[in-house]
């Protein structure tokens, strides 16, 4: 898990404020500013937080904010290609970094390729995922002018409104296989990382840009990696970005989503591929990190000796239903259900902290208004797993389990680390130490306060 943010705050020449942060250890790695990032959020992200755990866990990643989005500076009287590369200068000195690789995601690519040009001395390796040399205008056919139209326009009656349906059709273009959860989360990072006016100003610099020019004088190692079916930059874009840059890399990434989400294999193998590129070292597909959710019915056996067979089986179908509603509504992934019991698969631990919550919540209501629904006890965990068939398994897996055993009827028990992934609005009560049949030392758990 990153550490707390530590945001720190630099001044361009021209007097804009830069927030960025450094966190993690290991070689520097370095990310040229995109669009759509809030520091402040991005820990908390079911798009952006595995990306920021993998290379802290990996590299001293350095990022920022630029100028007229997240915690820069958003009055700013121009947002040009050339204020964006200025971003990136500005930050690396500040920051005092001599030599570093550079990682540009969509249109940071095309800020990264011009500042690895003016700077080859200081770029050791370059990264460019999802990324583009011209714009949508200048590409030369219909389909994009008319994509950026829209786009434009789009934005222009929807992005300050309060519903999100306008919003929404960006989600889709850059996420088309995300989870509710995660439309739903990139939709309020858009109202929260700029205003209307300056979403209006990025489109119009993003249809413009052009590189293509530059992109023969990159000197630097380069590792290009595309989606296959990226909605927001076709894959030909990327396969031109790399047959322009000498010596270059090209890895088809199986993806439809321009942001490659957690959940995908396309995401190990675009982990494993940068990770090669800077260490010379593959990663450790075996072990990928997890939050698990586990939950079951509470005394599940006398309840259906009580109400018999047949009320059982109704029983257990609202169940289901009831909790794979929840599972899918706040991005969850079932990875494996038994008799009354499930273990589900998140991106973060705010999520799978979020959804027990409201699974709690929902049978309580129904409860009150019904009379009646079965009482589940829910237990949270993370850690590394080994994937057996896809199925996680090992110590991680075990805790949580045991964590579960300990929990009672209408409970949510979370391990310890956990504490700091409680959202807001959602309370914990004291922490205790239970004991755990095959495990040395007693787990450190705390209840979730979900009333």
């Amino acid at each position: 898990m990153p550490s707390p943010l530590d945001v720190r705050f630099c001044t361009t020449p021209g007097g804009v404020s830069l927030a960025y942060a450094v966190d993690g250890e290991g070689p520097l790695l370095v990310k040229a500013a995109n669009w759509l990032t809030h520091l402040d959020h991005d820990q908390e992200s079911p798009v952006w937080r595995h990306y920021l755990e993998a290379f802290t866990s990996r590299f001293t990643y350095l990022r920022y904010d630029e100028r007229g989005s997240g915690l820069s500076d958003w009055q700013v009287e121009s947002l040009t290609f050339e204020d964006w590369v200025e971003d990136l200068e500005t930050v690396v000195d500040a920051a005092g970094v001599d030599r570093f690789a550079l990682l540009g995601i969509s249109q940071g690519g095309a800020v990264a390729i011009e500042y690895a040009v003016r700077h080859p001395d200081r770029v050791s390796h370059l990264i460019l995922l999802g990324a583009y040399a011209r714009g949508r205008r200048m590409r030369g056919n219909l389909d994009s002018e008319t994509e950026w139209m829209l786009n434009r326009h789009l934005i222009e009656v929807g992005w300050g409104t309060d519903h999100p349906a306008f919003r929404h059709v960006f989600s889709e273009l850059f996420i088309p296989g995300g989870t509710p959860a995660q439309h739903a989360w990139f939709d309020d990072l858009m109202r929260r990382s700029t205003t209307n006016e300056n979403a209006l100003r990025f489109i119009e610099t993003f249809g413009s840009i052009e590189v293509s020019d530059r992109c023969p004088l990159v000197r630097a190692p380069t590792l290009v990696l595309h989606p296959i079916g990226d909605r927001s930059v076709p894959f030909d874009e990327g396969r031109r970005l790399a047959a322009l840059i000498p010596g270059s890399r090209l890895v088809p990434l199986d993806s439809d989503n321009h942001i490659v989400l957690e959940h995908e294999p396309a995401w190990r193998r675009l982990l494993d591929e940068v990770t090669a590129f800077l260490t010379g070292q593959r990663s450790a597909p075996s072990e990928p990190r997890m939050t698990l959710l586990m939950s079951d019915i509470v005394d599940s056996t006398r309840l259906m000796e009580v109400i018999g067979d047949d009320a059982w089986v109704d029983v257990l179908a609202w169940h289901d239903s009831t909790l794979r509603s929840r599972f899918i509504e706040f991005g969850g992934v079932e990875v494996d259900h038994t008799g009354d019991g499930f273990l589900v698969s998140f991106s973060s631990p705010q999520s799978a902290v979020a959804c027990a919550v409201e699974i709690q919540r929902s049978l309580f209501s129904h409860r009150k208004t019904a009379g009646f629904a079965p009482r589940v006890r829910i237990a949270v965990n993370s850690g590394t797993v080994a994937l057996q068939d896809g199925h996680p398994r090992g110590r991680t897996v075990h805790v949580t389990a045991r964590v579960l055993a300990a929990a009672g009827a209408g409970d949510i028990l979370a391990t310890a680390p956990l504490r700091d992934a409680v959202g807001h609005g959602i309370s914990t009560g004291n922490p205790r130490r239970i004991p755990a049949q095959g495990i040395d030392d007693p787990i450190e758990v705390i209840p979730i306060v979900w009333q």
